[in-house]
């Protein structure tokens, strides 16, 4: 399984790539959405693992330019965020967003979420 970890901090990346490392996962990075969508267009990915904040358009605007590739491709989605919002649960949804994950960042709980929402895409 290729995923695309799509966040800001090099802190964050790197404590979710550890994670799906455990889970036999290969990572690809990006730091902003100009990144992530290079990543989409040139690579196959099985999911994306995207922060809410992601620069310089936010992870759900990233998600919605997205959407078509990430549809045609059956890629799952899952969101991060510092804080559980209310307000983005609907945008959430719309764009296809099948787990968030709230910081603080805890290697199980990424585990759990990436095999639990992955199991239906093998």
């Amino acid at each position: 399984m290729k995923i695309l970890v799509a966040d800001n901090s090099f802190v964050h990346r790197a404590t979710i790539i550890h994670a799906l490392s455990k889970i036999d996962c290969e990572s690809i990075e990006a730091a902003n959405t100009e990144e992530a969508m290079r990543v989409l267009v040139n690579m196959h990915i099985d999911a994306v693992i995207v922060h809410l904040s992601l620069p310089p358009y936010g992870g759900i605007d990233f998600l919605t330019r997205s959407k078509k590739p990430l549809d045609e491709n059956n890629v799952c989605r899952i969101l991060t965020m510092a804080y559980h919002a209310e307000d983005f649960m609907n945008a959430a949804i719309d764009v296809g967003v099948e787990g968030i994950i709230v910081y603080p960042l805890k290697e199980q709980e990424i585990i759990e979420k990436v095999n639990h929402r992955l199991s239906g895409y093998s």
